[in-house]
């Protein structure tokens, strides 16, 4: 049965209902029993992120995405991110046991027994993956497992670069406001997700990649479709990775498509040699050029 995406005040209205609609409109799209198999290649690195949904603090209930930004000591410094990483294989095995145990965010979710019944692979490589996001995003941010209910997962997306699999799992972040980063999180961001249902917020970002990378991709620029908001009076960009799982989870829950490239402002970025290696010297991230106001 295909599922008919619901009109964002339906859903944004009510975060409650948000709650519980999730679950369902997830599953239905995603089909975990067959995007969330193990990866098959030995040489592609899986990592999962979680995808923190939560209530936007000081406000009468609106929804907002909550990511990390990046510090000056990790590669790809500068960037918008989910908390998530690489896989601990014995501890976040023994941690998904936990989360297996009733009560717990697995039994919790109301689509987990019917995927054990469908494809017990998939659920096993879920729970996995739930244990590491939730391991990470206490390492990364202090963020609280036991504030934190399953949603459900989304499109697994594949990083070429870097040979490496994420596989994304939405949340809910119930209660807890207060997030303390690690040294590898420069700061926390909540993004309202009726500004990302807003097209007047995207632009294409041109990206002049340095000759060790442009020979490998055989290309020296590439544009790329980007998100823009303020943060304490300072411009943020969500682009990537993390940016097209934002897009797949718009898409699947609001049936949001962004405006094209072709008529966005354009902004200009320059890709520094230590952009991928990190700890780079003198803040050497991704140089942006805005276009005037």
């Amino acid at each position: 049965m295909k599922y008919h995406p619901l009109l964002p005040d339906t859903l944004l209205g009510d975060p409650e209902f948000f709650r519980k609609k999730l679950p369902e409109i997830l599953f239905r799209s995603v089909r975990p029993e067959q995007s969330w198999l193990p990866p098959d290649s030995p040489s592609l690195n899986a990592s999962a992120v979680l995808f923190l949904l939560g209530i936007l603090p000081e406000t009468e209930g609106d929804i907002c995405l909550i990511l990390n930004k990046r510090s000056q000591k990790v590669r790809q410094p500068g960037d918008l991110c989910c908390p998530g990483g690489g896989i601990t294989p014995f501890l976040d095995r023994f941690l998904a046991a936990l989360l297996r145990l009733p009560g717990r965010h697995l039994r919790s979710w109301p689509c987990w027994s019917l995927l054990q019944r469908k494809c017990p692979p998939a659920a096993r490589c879920l729970a996995h993956f739930l244990a590491t996001g939730l391991r990470e995003g206490w390492e990364e941010m202090h963020l609280h497992p036991a504030g934190v209910s399953l949603l459900g997962p989304l499109l697994p997306e594949h990083l070429v670069l870097f040979r490496r699999a994420i596989y994304p799992l939405a949340v809910w972040v119930d209660r807890q406001e207060i997030f303390r980063p690690n040294r590898e999180v420069e700061k926390i961001l909540r993004l309202p997700l009726r500004d990302l249902l807003q097209p007047v917020h995207y632009a294409t970002f041109r990206l002049e990649y340095p000759p060790h990378i442009s020979n490998k991709l055989r290309r020296e620029q590439q544009d790329f479709l980007c998100f823009l908001f303020e943060d304490r009076g300072e411009t943020e960009m969500l682009w990537g990775a993390t940016f097209r799982v934002v897009l797949n989870f718009l898409r699947i829950v609001f049936d949001f498509h962004p405006p094209g490239t072709q008529k966005l402002p354009l902004i200009h970025g320059s890709m520094k040699k230590s952009y991928l290696r990190g700890r780079p010297k003198k803040q050497e991230t991704l140089s942006l050029r805005f276009p005037p106001e």
